[in-house]
């Protein structure tokens, strides 16, 4: 057995809740409404809106530096999630739930990348403590919207509890790293001060 192969495999043993899990949520909570709103709150674009969609709001309330402060945060931090989710994927090589069990259901279709992680739980989670940090107000629907989109993709059949979890550490650590780093350089002087 390849390395890329014993990973894949390994995931599999040490989380034997996974198949299970997916294949209870996909059946037993299917619905056309719900397999609607899952496709539509899975959709690539809403990964890139979602965060776009406080920019606005912050220029409202605080002006155009902090706007964008915030859209060139949240964007650095879905880079960085991005760029560990999807190298991660490569190196794991964990097929989709629905290639595997094949009694799920695939509302939205398949996938053409591998599983692990879910490369959408890590750029919701990498935006989400952005605009949660630059706009506390927003804190609530960030998460939940993150989380939403996270859900979907159990819902959907595209991945395993364990390739969500994975992926919202990958975020929530960007998201927050992110943070850190811009705080840092305005801190040391690189970035101007507020």
């Amino acid at each position: 057995m390849s390395d890329i192969a014993t990973a894949s495999h390994y995931l599999n043993e040490a989380f034997p809740f996974d198949g299970p899990t997916v294949s209870y949520v996909n059946s037993a909570w299917a619905s056309p409404p719900l397999d609607a709103a899952m496709t539509v709150v899975s959709h690539r674009m809403v990964l890139v809106a979602a965060p776009l969609a406080a920019v606005p709001y912050t220029y409202a309330t605080r002006g155009s530096r902090p706007a964008l402060e915030l859209a060139g945060t949240a964007a650095a931090a879905e880079i960085t999630s991005g760029l560990a989710s999807f190298g991660l994927k490569a190196l794991i090589d964990r097929p989709r739930p629905y290639e595997t069990l094949t009694t799920l259901r695939t509302p939205a279709g398949g996938e053409d990348s591998k599983s692990f992680p879910s490369g959408h739980a890590a750029l919701s989670f990498a935006w989400a403590p952005v605009v949660a940090y630059d706009e506390p107000a927003l804190a609530i629907p960030a998460y939940l919207l993150a989380g939403t989109i996270t859900f979907s993709r159990l819902y959907l059949g595209v991945h395993y509890p364990s390739d969500l979890v994975f992926g919202a550490i990958i975020g929530l650590a960007s998201g927050y790293g992110t943070i850190a780093l811009r705080e840092s350089l305005i801190k040391s002087g690189v970035l101007p001060a507020r």
